[in-house]
């Protein structure tokens, strides 16, 4: 009987680490969030549309698809949203 092994030695594991993220970017002068979810609610649609034009204003960009949530017939809305920079704007903090 052989024994087979199931991992490569070679690889570090079968699973890949995590991208490592900065937890802020400096940009501009300013430390910022590499990302931020935007919260809101369907009663207060403006606010929350002023809350993403901010971001945007801001150096952000749309990440992905709105997601809503509805719990106690209250609909929640959170859009995820990245920021965008550039290598030359970035701080390195090596």
């Amino acid at each position: 009987m052989v024994e087979q092994r199931t991992e490569n030695p070679c690889v570090g594991g079968s699973i890949p680490p995590l991208a490592n993220l900065k937890k802020s970017l400096k940009i501009r002068g300013k430390k910022m969030k590499p990302f931020i979810i935007i919260k809101g609610s369907d009663q207060n649609l403006e606010d929350f549309e002023d809350n993403i034009a901010d971001a945007i204003e801001q150096g952000y960009e749309v990440s992905s698809d709105l997601i809503t949530h509805t719990t106690n017939n209250k609909l929640t809305l959170l859009q995820p949203m990245v920021l965008e920079s550039t290598e030359d704007e970035e701080d390195s903090e090596n």
